[in-house]
């Protein structure tokens, strides 16, 4: 009887100190999960700022191979358009280029002569000659080459011109007639004013209005 109740006393207090040793120990798991999330927390700033560091090399590599990709591309582009031009670009060059048997390459050809800054006058020998070509697309690029390089040597196969069978000739010998500005040519752009083409008559008012004014006689 008495070691009943001595077991039974006993039961409680065992009682007791096993839910306190229980609650110790999720005291303590508690206290160690707040220790892991805190070091994580710690952890993640550096973690993060890594991973930014990580995405900002990324994006200036990016950036780097399109702008690699980028001045390749010009480099092909610039070595093709290179190719493909007419070889050679000198004045004797597009004098021979007149000849070609290309329509389209006579014509700028014509147009290159008309740029070029030529002291020897092979350029308007040959542009005269072009204004007898069989193009009419060439006769008109000479013409407008002979107006901008304003040598009056030009001026008599201009005035033949004059009489072309295009109007798109007659019109860009008219003109061009009125940027040599010599007096030659004013009987000849005074019979173009009766042509049959407006636009005939309009160049050649426009040239004598740019010729009169030098030729008229000066005041008494």
């Amino acid at each position: 009887m008495n070691r009943l109740r001595t077991a039974l006393f006993a039961l409680p207090v065992v009682a007791l100190l096993a839910l306190g040793a229980g609650c110790q120990k999720k005291d303590q798991a508690k206290t160690d999960s707040q220790s892991t999330t805190e070091s994580a927390w710690q952890a993640a700033p550096g973690a993060k700022e890594q991973a930014r560091d990580v995405g900002r090399s990324a994006e200036q590599a990016g950036r780097s191979v399109a702008s690699a990709a980028t001045q390749a591309g010009r480099s092909i582009a610039t070595t093709v358009q290179a190719a493909t031009q007419p070889a050679g670009d000198t004045l004797s060059d597009w004098i021979d280029k007149l000849k070609d048997k290309g329509e389209d390459i006579r014509a700028q050809a014509a147009e290159k002569l008309g740029q070029a800054k030529d002291a020897t006058g092979r350029a308007v020998d040959a542009l005269v000659t072009a204004l007898n070509d069989g193009s009419v697309k060439v006769r008109v690029s000479a013409a407008n080459a002979l107006g901008k390089i304003r040598d009056s040597r030009a001026v008599d196969a201009l005035v033949t011109a004059l009489n072309d069978s295009s109007v798109q000739v007659r019109v860009s010998a008219a003109d061009a007639l009125g940027e040599i500005r010599d007096s030659r040519a004013v009987e000849a752009l005074k019979a173009g004013t009766q042509d049959t083409s407006d636009a005939v008559r309009d160049a050649a008012q426009r040239a004598l209005n740019r010729i009169q004014p030098t030729t008229a006689p000066a005041a008494p």
